[in-house]
């Protein structure tokens, strides 16, 4: 009878106690994620006030956006959090957290609808040590008469899932508006998707970490000059990283369905683009030299020195890699292809000003491709030399159908005779093709030698 009391007795304390346990982690845990926050450049966050109850606790920090020449913005961020065990999804978790950022300064701004916040951001921490969430930005509009500016918003909706060191996520939003007097851009369908070798407080703090973050976007209208408009566009790019070798390599791909350049349609475009041998200590440098302005406010053109310079210098000498390994598109006249890399070599020192073109020319391999058909050659230059010509005749006398089409006709014949007879451009029998090559700070292009500056036998290094 006495174990079964003291027994039962364990039983009630630890259902009693197991709430304060769970709450205080959740707070801890909460405390770190504004910790991290502030660590993010012209961002500082800062606990304001704690309630802590049985089940319940109530936090409200205030996150402020710290932009060079401008007034300070403050956002008020409210957290409902309910600790364990609560229900989740029809299942138990051990905490929910409700996070809400709302404010009048935001409303001054931004309008949207009074009965609902204007981001929302529930976190589940589950039993087995997950963490998931769902994330919702309201519809929202903003208007400046003074400059003819109106930006209209749908809303965004997210969820994502944190477990085991790896994080994955995506969200959706249906469309944005934005017209400035008489320009017009629409964006439709946006879909992300991510996912991340890493848990949230390495992610909130800015660090580079493996993984692949996607943007497809159904519709990119532009109602501009010119006119452009992109079906079907996803923008993909991918991390590696070695932690060991503190080597970081990352990719870009770029693929379109269609593009339309007032009505001049193109079609499967590919572009990837990836920079290799890249070191965590430069993003650091930079992150911290972005803070530092930050802080005093500076808004002037960031200088290379100190801590920055030493990492810079390391990174060259590690010789990064940028490349384009694939560019294509098919037009209605061919096809489009190019390639090129460039590296960085041999770098010993820094010159004491960065703007000294020829030190960069001593220690770059560079090497680039263009291939394409004569039709696609000459419909590229066309399409050039009549938006050229609109801008030219906008203010004066609008030639005949017949004058303007024979300009057309003479100016783009004028524009490839001129590239090919500079040695811009080589032509073989319908093929059009470019190619260029820099080493040992000699440049060639198509063959000529192509005169660059030489290095001063004085420029000042790190060295000297």
């Amino acid at each position: 009878m006495k174990k079964a009391l003291i027994g039962g007795f364990l039983v009630v304390l630890a259902i009693a106690i197991t709430p304060l346990l769970t709450g205080y982690q959740a707070r801890l845990a909460l405390g770190q994620g504004v910790t991290a926050l502030s660590q993010q450049t012209q961002l500082h966050a800062v606990i304001d006030t704690v309630d802590a109850q049985w089940r319940h606790s109530y936090l409200t920090f205030n996150v402020t956006f710290s932009l060079s020449g401008e007034e300070p913005l403050h956002v008020p961020v409210k957290v409902d959090l309910q600790h364990g065990p609560v229900l989740s999804d029809s299942d138990i978790a051990l905490s929910r957290a409700v996070i809400t950022v709302d404010g009048d300064q935001l409303r001054d701004t931004l309008l949207w609808d009074k009965q609902s916040a204007l981001y929302t951001l529930t976190l589940t921490q589950r039993l087995d040590g997950s963490l998931s969430w769902q994330d919702t930005l309201a519809p929202f509009t903003f208007s400046d008469d003074s400059n003819d500016t109106t930006l209209a918003f749908s809303g965004y909706q997210g969820s994502g899932r944190s477990e085991q060191q790896t994080t994955t996520y995506r969200g959706h939003s249906d469309v944005t508006y934005f017209r400035q007097q008489e320009t017009l851009l629409a964006l439709r369908d946006m879909n992300l998707t991510g996912w991340f070798d890493s848990d949230m407080p390495r992610l909130l703090t800015g660090g580079v970490v493996p993984g692949e973050f996607v943007v497809q976007l159904g519709k990119f209208d532009l109602q501009a000059d010119p006119v452009v408009q992109i079906d079907g566009l996803q923008y993909a790019t991918r991390g590696d990283v070695d932690i060991s070798s503190d080597r970081i390599d990352m990719t870009l791909d770029i693929n379109a369905d269609r593009v339309t350049l007032d009505r001049y349609e193109i079609t499967d475009m590919a572009l990837q683009v990836s920079v290799k041998n890249l070191m965590q200590a430069l993003f650091d440098a930079l992150k911290q030299r972005n803070a530092d302005a930050a802080l005093v406010g500076n808004s002037q053109p960031m200088q290379v020195d100190g801590p920055l310079r030493e990492a810079l210098l390391q990174q060259l000498q590690r010789a990064p890699t940028l490349a384009i390994p694939t560019l294509t598109m098919n037009l209605p006249e061919g096809q489009l292809s190019a390639s090129g890399s460039a590296t960085v070599k041999d770098v010993i020192a820094l010159p004491q000003q960065q703007d000294i073109a020829a030190f960069w020319y001593q220690h770059l391999v560079a090497d680039a491709q263009i291939t394409t058909r004569l039709p696609v050659a000459r419909a590229l230059a066309r399409h050039y030399v009549k938006h050229q010509m609109a801008l030219a005749m906008k203010n004066s006398e609008q030639p005949s159908e017949a004058q303007y089409e024979g300009m057309l006709a003479y100016n783009t014949q004028m524009l490839l005779d001129g590239l090919v007879q500079q040695g811009l451009l080589q032509r073989d029998e319908e093929n059009i093709k470019s190619e260029f090559s820099l080493q040992d700070g000699e440049a060639i292009l198509n063959g000529n030698r192509i005169p660059l500056p030489a290095p001063s036998p004085d420029s000042p290094t790190d060295e000297q």
